[in-house]
């Protein structure tokens, strides 16, 4: 599974709040999946028989409603002159609350458009070692 090789590293880390704004959910499932950095999310890209997905990963919040993966910064779809902005897709569920379905762009985004299909966050380096390394800080709020 070649498909995830390559690419900048990026960690993504945040929390889960419910209504209020306020207090973290423990124990929030949270679903992500995106393309690899060359645009691709899983083997056939673009042939209309694709399989998805080098990356996808399912993760729950802890007991103070926190999350942390590590991945790269996904592409732009391989071979679409006009794609979508970069992104990843999040679905979050917790029994407290209801579901959100939503994509997490980037700032700077040469597609990024005026009404943005989901959360825009500024990358920032990250600390340590690994050059080039990003990170991004995303909150999630699920209304009640």
């Amino acid at each position: 599974a070649a498909g995830w090789r390559g690419g900048t590293r990026l960690t993504v880390s945040g929390t889960v709040f419910g209504a209020d704004c306020e207090t973290p959910l423990a124990g929030a499932s949270i679903q992500v999946w995106q393309t690899n950095a060359a645009g691709e999310y899983g083997p056939g890209q673009g042939t209309g028989g694709e399989r998805c997905c080098y990356l996808g990963a399912g993760l729950r919040t802890d007991a103070q409603g926190r999350y942390r993966f590590e991945t790269v910064r996904p592409g732009h779809y391989k071979g679409e002159a006009q794609p979508p902005p970069a992104h990843i897709h999040f679905e979050v569920r917790h029994p407290g609350a209801d579901g959100l379905l939503t994509e997490l762009l980037f700032e700077g985004d040469p597609h990024l458009g005026a009404d943005p299909p989901g959360a825009v966050v500024k990358l920032e380096p990250a600390p340590g070692p690994g050059q080039g390394a990003l990170q991004a800080r995303f909150d999630i709020v699920l209304a009640g």
